[in-house]
């Protein structure tokens, strides 16, 4: 059996086996299933989801930050937003959180007739779009502490900016992730 991904967004990605300029073999996902499919995910690679709902193939990325901290931080994103996900990298937690645009709020306000509460839920999470608002970068190893950015949307600058000081992971999380979404968001500054 050939390999499928299914994303968040409930499409289908199966991995194809192809050869690249020089001949060389090369692996890459695709909605399509016609091609040569793979049947086993190559050695020394994984299947990573992008935020932004694309399947790709990488090599695995060293576990600098922990399960435990991760969860820290989902744990305290969902008492405060209602789509969202934290996305790991190296020493980075990025936390994503859905747009909002007139297709999603379209679904918010003219629920789906006969559907229960969670299967428009589901509905509505598979056609959100994601934005990163925050990350929580580990700036000391030993000591575990964790510099909060938040991103500023001001047209001169859309880049990182830090806010507050380095702290552990459940400080950061408690002091900086209730403000996604609302006003004192933006009045957040080093």
């Amino acid at each position: 059996m050939s390999v499928a991904f299914t994303n968040r967004r409930g499409q289908v990605y199966f991995l194809h086996v192809g050869k690249t300029k020089n001949g060389k073999p090369r692996c890459f996902f695709s909605m399509k299933q016609d091609g040569e499919l793979a049947f086993s995910v190559p050695e020394g690679f994984e299947i990573y989801e992008h935020p932004d709902g694309q399947v790709h193939l990488r090599r695995p990325l060293p576990i600098i930050i922990s399960d435990e901290e991760a969860a820290v931080v989902e744990r305290e994103l969902h008492l405060h937003v209602r789509h969202g996900f934290v996305d790991r990298r190296l020493k980075i937690l990025r936390v994503y959180v859905a747009r909002e645009d007139k297709h999603s709020r379209d679904f918010l306000e003219y629920p789906i007739p006969f559907a229960s509460r969670q299967r428009t839920d589901e509905i509505i999470a598979r056609h959100l779009t994601y934005s990163p608002e925050m990350q929580f970068v580990l700036v000391d190893k030993n000591q575990r502490l964790f510099q909060t950015r938040r991103f500023c949307y001001r047209g001169w600058v859309d880049d990182w900016i830090h806010i507050g000081d380095p702290n552990t992971i459940e400080a950061v999380a408690k002091e900086f992730i209730h403000h996604i979404g609302k006003q004192s968001y933006f009045e957040l500054f080093w």
